[in-house]
């Protein structure tokens, strides 16, 4: 399975619960905290995962999504976010209309877990590739540098992110 396919594939909870505790355990490991700590991590990020990627309560969670999710609330750059979230959904150095509906739709999860979706234009997921794609006289596909440039006019429907980031910055 190359990695394309593995990102569109589908974890269990038992999965997830296994990935969380790689990577919660080697962080405590790595920053000499207590192992409760990782437990608590990985209670607290299991519930955040299910609630914000399995809806329909199915116990399964879209690979590519929960990375989204975890790319986004890491502590990184907001340059550094675009660029991870760009290289997670393009293909050879490209992004496709497909592969940017489906980072839209995975980022506004975030939004739409607590009800703020309308407020973003969460809706309008053509409109806004639509808006990318008229920027750069609708080139079929689009490199990192124009996505990233367009993320800094901070379209309306991400435009929370740079938010988030602030927030993560100064309090987390």
């Amino acid at each position: 399975m190359n990695l394309t396919d593995q990102m569109e594939s589908n974890l269990s909870v038992s999965e997830i619960e296994t990935l969380f505790a790689k990577i919660f355990y080697k962080t405590c490991e790595q920053n000499k905290l207590e192992a409760n700590e990782a437990k608590a991590s990985i209670e607290i990020s299991l519930s955040w995962a299910l609630k914000c990627y399995d809806s329909g309560r199915t116990g399964r969670v879209l690979l590519r999504s929960l990375l989204a999710g975890f790319l986004i609330l890491t502590t990184s750059s907001i340059i550094r976010k675009y660029k991870d979230l760009f290289k997670l959904y393009a293909i050879n150095g490209h992004m496709t209309n497909e592969k940017l509906a489906f980072l839209l739709s995975d980022v506004l999860l975030l939004i739409d877990t607590i009800d703020e979706q309308e407020m973003f234009n969460g809706d309008d997921i053509p409109g806004t590739i639509a808006s990318l794609k008229s920027l750069f006289q609708n080139s079929e596909d689009i490199a990192e540098r124009q996505f990233i440039e367009w993320l800094k006019k901070e379209p309306q429907l991400i435009v929370w992110l740079p938010t988030l980031y602030l927030y993560i910055y100064l309090y987390i």
